[in-house]
């Protein structure tokens, strides 16, 4: 069942991070339309340097970026003590 707008303001944020511009948007469009409020970043550091982890739920992540990988990102989040689900 779909989400009413107003719920999507209070649901949970999903962070995307994708280099894949088109695949990047279609992922965030998919997952608003959930329901889901969504960031998207196009490299593990642009994502970390938005630092706004608070009131993330989730991040879904690509392995293969330019720069720091999926798996150093995985690995650095895992080292600030990030626990949420990746």
């Amino acid at each position: 069942m779909p989400r009413s707008a107003g719920a999507a303001h209070d649901a949970a944020r999903v962070i995307l991070v994708e280099d894949d511009i088109a695949l990047g948007r279609a992922l965030k469009f998919a997952l608003s339309a959930a329901g889901f409020r969504t960031s998207l970043h196009y490299s593990a550091e642009a994502m970390l340097a938005n630092n706004a982890l608070d009131d993330c739920r989730c991040i879904v992540t690509d392995l293969h970026l330019p720069g720091a990988s999926g798996i150093d990102l995985i690995t650095s989040l895992r080292k600030q003590g990030f626990d949420r689900p990746l």
